[in-house]
């Protein structure tokens, strides 16, 4: 994306490229007609005109910091200042066109009103001096187009270049807002995902181990097992399957192995596995873990559908049930591994659950 001082820069000398031009066009016009007294004159300044318009050129693409410099716009103060009284000088009509009004621009550019005005006041006072020499005080036209150009083109001109950079620095600073935000909320989601997955894992294979301490060799390849999945985790050596339906299946049935409890699990249809679809199937299995270990029920239900533009999981229980108002705020298994988790990845969950009834988890996700 191209800068705002990119785009004022070439805009100015670009203008400064026709001035030049415009100002060769006058004076062949001036050479042509045999009216210059002096035409050597006239040659060298249109000859300096070129060569300085050739080093702004090259200075804009390859030195654009010294449009900044005060020696730099002094220096083309003066180089704009012998082009205006040039035609005096030739003895001719005036062929500058808007060539020293370039000056004022550039000053603009590299240091707002202050540079502006510098130019202004040498460019006005040498018209005022040359029309007192050729005694034309009285012709308002004289006036107007060479004294009361300079100042009228700057002041509109430097109010626009100020109010452009004013709003170029609320942009870049509301941009960096938005930047820090969003990057305070990535960081926010991988926290997330990361104490859900703590929670989804260790914490669950760390209940499984107090529940087998008198197995040792239970206690030994849970401890392995969950050593493994961390490690793939955090390196990302996961080999993950590659649909929604293989993916359930495999999840059922780590957590029948693991909890002992019948999972009767019902796949309709089947997707290619999605970031959305991988955080539904980790509130699944998160789903089945609590109703593994908190329902009591002999069985679990869980039945999941994909239609169209949406997938749904429901897993259900006919346990002791709950009342989810009751749930400490520092139980993070529903706040966090499911529906923190599915809010976070565009879908929802629902959870009804009744004491003495059991529990059902309702999971949508668009696709």
């Amino acid at each position: 994306m191209i800068s705002l001082e990119t785009t004022l820069r070439r805009i100015i000398v670009g203008y400064r490229a026709i001035a030049m031009l415009w100002m060769l066009s006058l004076a062949l016009v001036s050479l042509a007609s045999d009216e210059a007294e002096r035409p050597v004159v006239t040659v060298t300044a249109v000859g300096l005109v070129a060569v300085w318009t050739s080093l702004t050129l090259w200075i804009s693409f390859r030195r654009p910091n010294v449009f900044r410099s005060w020696a730099f716009l002094a220096l083309d103060i003066v180089v704009s200042s012998l082009i205006l009284v040039s035609p005096n000088l030739a003895g001719s009509p005036n062929f500058v066109g808007g060539y020293p009004l370039s000056s004022v621009l550039i000053g603009v550019l590299g240091k707002g009103l202050l540079g502006a005005s510098a130019p202004v006041v040498v460019l006005v006072s040498l018209v005022l001096i040359q029309i007192g020499i050729g005694d034309r005080v009285g012709d308002p036209t004289v006036l107007s187009s060479n004294v009361l150009i300079y100042p009228f083109m700057a002041a509109p001109v430097t109010w626009a270049v100020g109010a452009l950079r004013r709003s170029d620095r609320l942009r870049a600073a509301a941009e960096a807002n938005l930047e820090a935000e969003r990057g305070e909320r990535i960081r926010a989601e991988e926290r997330s995902e990361m104490a859900a997955h703590l929670h989804d894992s260790v914490l669950q294979t760390l209940a499984l181990i107090q529940r087998s301490s008198t197995d040792a060799d239970e206690v030994v390849a849970l401890a392995r097992r969950q050593e493994r999945d961390l490690r793939s985790w955090l390196y990302g050596s996961r080999t993950e399957v590659e649909s929604f339906e293989s993916a359930m299946v495999s999840t059922g049935s780590e957590i029948e192995e693991s909890y002992k409890v019948p999972i009767e699990l019902v796949v309709v249809s089947d997707a290619p596995l999605s970031d959305g679809l991988r955080a539904m199937i980790a509130a699944a299995r998160e789903a089945m873990i609590n109703a593994a270990k908190h329902s009591g029920a002999p069985e679990i239900s869980v039945y999941a559908e994909v239609t169209g533009d949406r997938a749904m999981v429901f897993v259900r229980d006919r346990g002791t049930g709950f009342d989810p108002d009751t749930i400490p705020a520092d139980r993070r298994g529903l706040s966090e591994s499911i529906q923190g988790r599915m809010v976070r990845h565009g879908g929802s969950a629902v959870i009804d659950a009744k004491p003495g009834i059991g529990t059902e988890v309702r999971l949508t996700m668009q696709l």
